[in-house]
């Protein structure tokens, strides 16, 4: 261990314990009205990414490999690739619906419904694909 550190069970639990005031203080915070964006990381997670960031490697590491094909398993298909955001994967998505090279695909002009309430990075990979976006709503 290099000088200076602690062991790896009181790293983790400082992690932890900050992750569930962080959390905590959310839960307390009564103005916002509907939460666009919530944190849906739990305490396995928080340690996962911590333990990768350890690494200092980023991309392409043996996490991402392996996430790869766990997914592809699950979801029954021969691969799957990991991208860094959910705005790319977006765009990805929207690409492989789009490609004139399958069979059927997307036309240029076709309407996409959309979520009334939702990202920009949601409506622009159909626009930027020649996609019509129709944002549609729900009344619970």
């Amino acid at each position: 261990m290099a000088s200076g550190t602690s062991s790896s069970s009181e790293w983790k639990t400082k992690i932890v314990d900050e992750w569930r005031a962080r959390r905590l203080a959310e839960t307390k915070d009564t103005s916002i009205l509907f939460p666009l964006a919530m944190n849906p990381f739990g305490e396995d997670e928080i340690l996962a990414m911590t333990e990768v960031l350890l690494t200092g490697r980023l991309t392409l590491g043996k996490q991402v490999e392996h996430a790869e094909k766990k997914f592809a398993e699950i979801v029954g298909v021969p691969y799957a690739v990991m991208v860094n955001s959910g705005s790319s994967a977006n765009l990805l998505a929207v690409s492989a619906i789009a490609n004139k090279l399958r069979t059927k695909h997307c036309q240029v002009g076709d309407h996409v419904l959309v979520p009334a309430v939702s990202w920009s990075t949601s409506v622009f990979p159909l626009i930027q694909h020649g996609l019509r976006p129709i944002f549609v709503d729900v009344d619970p």
